[in-house]
């Protein structure tokens, strides 16, 4: 387990910053709405503040070899190709590319996982490569981590005091077909870490719920810290798979936080 730390700078008082979660997206997969993938990205840019994560299960990553593997799954601008595995993640790098610059960190999916282990293909270090990550930008956290952020207000050459907020991203390995599961342990890692933020995906299932912490100061007095546990949900529909065992569907969306960094506040929309 690992963190990444970005800084992020502000110029006025009243700015807030959009963090827009990518949800499960399993582009390759027949059920995958690219459409929502397409909004999602017209969202980030719409705003050159915003920033993004990714919760993993970016793409299928199921080969013609898998015990898994479903023909009647394939989308049609993937069906010809051999390496279906490849063309997945070059389809969601052009997809996602624009907004390439804007990306905090991206979580290993169980997919990208499975892949690394039953085929010897790193398919996410590679994505992550492709998104740009580096020594001095680095994206990759792993099936979970944290995500450090530090924003800082400049005013001319003055650097004001900075305000950090520490977020445990997990892709999650939780199953259930109510809400109740998923936000239940989304609260029980929550007690794991001291951060104001818990995000997993894996699940499908979007929820969100704010959690109320008390933190004691060096002066004896206290106060209150509001924190959020999202479970980030997905943007497959009706799969194959789903339909066989049951599972309900789940709505296309996904989740954003809004920092308003000079007054140390986070809220949830979804």
């Amino acid at each position: 387990m690992r963190t990444i730390i970005k800084r992020i700078e502000y110029s006025s008082r009243a700015d807030v910053i959009p963090i827009h979660i990518l949800p499960d997206v399993h582009v390759g997969n027949a059920a995958c709405d690219e459409e929502q993938l397409q909004t999602f990205v017209a969202e980030v840019l719409a705003h050159p503040e915003s920033r993004w994560v990714g919760v993993g299960d970016t793409c299928e990553f199921i080969n013609r070899s898998d015990k898994r593997f479903d023909p009647e799954a394939l989308p049609e601008w993937l069906r010809s190709h051999a390496d279906l595995a490849k063309f997945q993640r070059d389809h969601f790098i052009d997809a996602v590319l624009p907004i390439r610059d804007q990306c905090l960190a991206l979580v290993e999916g169980n997919h990208e996982e499975t892949m690394r282990i039953r085929s010897e293909r790193d398919v996410y270090a590679t994505l992550c490569e492709k998104m740009g990550a580096t020594e001095d930008n680095p994206l990759a956290l792993g099936m979970s981590g944290f995500l450090r952020l530090i924003f800082q207000r400049h005013i001319n050459d003055c650097r004001m005091p900075a305000w950090t907020v520490d977020c445990f991203l997990t892709h999650g390995w939780w199953n259930g077909r109510l809400h109740g599961n998923g936000e239940l342990n989304l609260e029980r890692i929550h007690g794991w870490h001291t951060g104001q933020l818990t995000i997993a995906g894996h699940d499908h299932k979007p929820s969100g719920f704010a959690l109320t912490r008390y933190i004691p100061l060096k002066n004896g007095q206290m106060v209150e810290r509001v924190d959020h546990c999202v479970g980030a949900g997905t943007f497959l529909g009706l799969a194959t798979y789903a339909q066989a065992k049951g599972y309900r569907p789940s709505p296309r969306t996904w989740s954003t936080l809004l920092i308003e960094p000079d007054k140390q506040s986070i809220r949830l929309l979804q």
